[in-house]
């Protein structure tokens, strides 16, 4: 994309964030006049309810418990003691939620057995793009940075559009904590870590200052990380001797090219007008990795993401809230050409995203009200460009425009939930923004338009204090990617040919849930069930062509996808609380085979012994953790890397069951928090099913580490 370009492109985005602030404005100067007793009240009330409180996939904030929505919460100490450099991995403990990991600093979130394209990845509620075509892409969001993350299962396009099939993960930044007149709050957090399975140094810093009416808080992470350690075992030695085990590893011990390195940061400034709250925030990501390649090769590949988010909230009425933002999102993705591993330098893959969101939300009520709900305007423009030589992926233009609604209806003992969104999108190949030549291929259709409604339907019912069942309905869409489209190349990450297919239909889907909701105050519990039926559900099936590598190309068909989990926790004495887990999920294509990418059952036990005070130990608690799960085989020429299930020489798709044991011990002392562990205490030589190592290499062996915090 050329300067004269992209100036216009912010000019014209620029202009339209600009009229919604002139728009507001009057709005804001009418709002300013509210008596500053009744000012001060609502800012104070939302300060102390909102950690409480759930703003994704809802009409409005309200308790997770309250809402038809499957919704978890990642915050306080529990973040501190579960973030890692991986996001996946920070929410892997989650109910129906897996991590399809490559190491670890790579982690992509799996809810209810659905990831990538169809799981949106928000930042304050704006989705977020980071190239997530490739089952090795990472999305660009650390848990550091945020304040807490909410994850919401299930269709949520209502409120975040297209790619929500499976549910969004949100991660929502500081809030900045005013204080009282003439006075000047400071607070602030320096983070340790380190982790012996791969040399793992984490160092970080957070801080916030505010007076009255202004405020800063910001956060900074450095990461470091060697090699990761798999356990010893007899490997592929070269030959193929009678009798040797098929699925036998070809690497043990320290994996050669699995090293990363992060450096993330944020900065956020606000003011507040009267109700009304103005603040601009800046976020960089920025994650350098080698990736281990089946024939020993390492790759080099460096991420970074930019992202800008002016947002504008604050009072209308007594009955009225609203907020305007405008976010610019810059992904930038380098690769080098296979066997070169870091550092980037020859860029043999070049991708440039950049995206300008606008979106206005206008809320009514609160949860106390009969009816309440939110309406709101959204628009994106996203451009790509492919200036590497071996890139395999066209650049093109994404335009979308949607108009949403997301409304709640209380009858006691029912409350309603219910969504309505019309979405216009047009997304473009353009040779012109693509180096590689032939790509797209010629005589493909360049461009796809779509008009689409979507529609959601939740009600729960409160039998009692302590029992709630809950029940949801949703109509999805997902257009294909330029990527299933027109992808044409050597994906070096993942060691493949990659071929797309320009005459793909859209995905449509249509899905439900009912739960059952326990809270007591020894015993909480809570089981679920879902199923969606897809339309013209899009993968990558290996074709079968001789070769090395492999050639995958994009087809569909019509799937069905369903599955459940079962959560318990019982606070057994004051001393000691038992939690478990229980979660499977199915999926089926119409012409028979499995959906793939799915995660192997899984169950998960824990018993966390705890006290109030332990000597000089505040609120100690130790942690003995089991996780088990179940075989699983691979769902054949559409599994990625299911090459390694036929190859004869070492290596597998499929997986058998294993036991995991874990170990924590967590406490604090004023303002000092520590928290050790060790991860596979036995050493266990096993393979996780969305392991992309699981190839040629054994999932990570025992790893002990500890995570440290001192609040200044």
């Amino acid at each position: 994309m050329n300067k004269a370009k992209l100036l216009e492109i912010s000019k014209n985005w620029r202009s339209v964030f600009s009229s919604l602030i002139v728009l507001t404005l009057p709005l804001a100067a009418e709002v300013n006049e509210v008596d500053r007793s009744v000012e001060g009240e609502v800012l104070n009330e939302r300060v102390v309810q909102l950690p409480e409180y759930v703003v994704t996939g809802t009409a409005l904030p309200m308790r997770a418990f309250e809402a038809a929505s499957d919704i978890s919460v990642l915050s306080g100490d529990e973040k501190l003691r579960l973030q890692t450099a991986s996001l996946g991995e920070s929410l892997d403990y989650l109910p129906s939620v897996s991590s399809i990991s490559t190491g670890a600093g790579v982690g992509k979130p799996v809810i209810r057995g659905l990831s990538g394209t169809r799981i949106r990845m928000l930042q304050d509620g704006i989705g977020v793009n980071y190239q997530q075509f490739g089952v090795r892409h990472p999305p660009n969001i650390d848990p550091f940075l945020a304040e807490r993350v909410e994850l919401v299962r299930g269709v949520s396009s209502i409120l975040y559009g297209s790619d929500a099939f499976g549910g969004a993960v949100n991660a929502i930044s500081p809030r900045i904590d005013y204080a009282a007149p003439d006075q000047v709050r400071q607070s602030g957090r320096f983070t340790y870590g380190y982790e012996s399975g791969n040399d793992l140094h984490t160092g970080g810093v957070q801080f916030g200052v505010a007076g009255e009416r202004w405020g800063v808080v910001g956060a900074f992470v450095y990461r470091d990380a060697g090699n990761l350690e798999v356990p010893d075992v007899e490997t592929w030695n070269g030959s193929s001797p009678s009798g040797q085990p098929s699925d036998i590893p070809r690497f043990d011990g320290e994996l050669p090219f699995t090293d990363f390195e992060q450096r993330n940061g944020m900065v956020k400034v606000g003011y507040l007008f009267g109700t009304t709250e103005a603040t601009l925030r800046y976020e960089r990501w920025e994650h350098a990795n080698n990736y281990l390649e089946p024939d020993g090769t390492g790759i080099g590949v460096q991420l970074e993401n930019n992202l800008l988010q002016a947002d504008l909230a604050g009072v209308l009425s007594a009955n009225w809230d609203w907020r305007a933002s405008y976010t610019w999102n810059q992904n930038l993705r380098y690769a080098n050409a296979p066997g070169t591993p870091l550092p980037v330098e020859n860029r043999n893959v070049d991708l440039e995203r950049q995206s300008h969101t606008v979106r206005t939300e206008f809320i009514r009520g609160t949860v106390e009200d009969r009816f309440s709900g939110t309406l709101g305007f959204e628009g994106l423009y996203e451009e790509q460009e492919s200036k590497g030589l071996g890139a395999f992926t066209p650049g093109g233009q994404v335009e979308n425009l949607a108009l949403f609604g997301l409304g709640r209806m209380v009858e006691d003992p029912w409350t309603f939930e219910f969504g309505l969104r019309y979405d216009y999108r047009s997304q473009k190949a353009d040779r012109s923004q693509t180096r590689k030549p032939n790509l797209p291929p010629p005589g493909a259709e360049l461009e796809n338009d779509y008009n689409v409604l979507t529609a959601s339907l939740g009600a729960i019912y409160q039998v009692n204090d302590s029992l709630a069942l809950a029940g949801n309905l949703n109509r999805g869409f997902r257009a294909p990617s330029l990527f299933e489209l027109y992808a044409n190349g050597i994906h070096g990450g993942v060691a493949a040919i990659q071929i797309g297919r320009s005459d793909l239909d859209e995905e449509t889907s249509l899905g439900g849930d009912l739960q059952a909701r326990w809270r007591s105050d020894r015993l909480d519990w809570t089981a679920t069930a879902y199923v969606t039926s897809f339309s013209d559900y899009i993968f990558l099936a290996d074709s079968g062509l001789p070769g090395t590598p492999p050639t995958f190309v994009a087809d569909q068909d019509d799937a069905l996808l369903y599955g459940g989990d079962l959560t318990v926790t019982h606070r057994t004495t004051d001393w000691l609380t038992l939690e478990g887990a229980y979660e499977w999920v199915r999926g089926e294509l119409d012409r028979g085979g499995d959906v793939p990418l799915l995660p192997a059952d899984q169950l998960r036990l824990e018993a966390v012994f705890h006290r109030d005070s332990l000597g000089w130990m505040e609120s100690p608690e130790f942690r003995i953790g089991i996780r088990h799960a179940r075989s699983k085989d691979s769902a054949g020429p559409q599994e990625p890397f299911s090459q390694f299930d036929g190859n004869p020489n070492f290596g597998t798709a499929s997986t058998d069951a294993y036991t995991l044991l874990d170990l924590g011990f967590g406490f604090r002392y004023r303002d000092l928090r520590v928290d050790l562990f060790v991860k596979n205490l036995a050493d266990e030589d096993y393979r996780d099913f969305l392991d992309t190592y699981k190839g040629y290499a054994l999932s990570p062996g025992r790893s002990v580490g500890i995570r440290t915090s001192l609040d200044f």
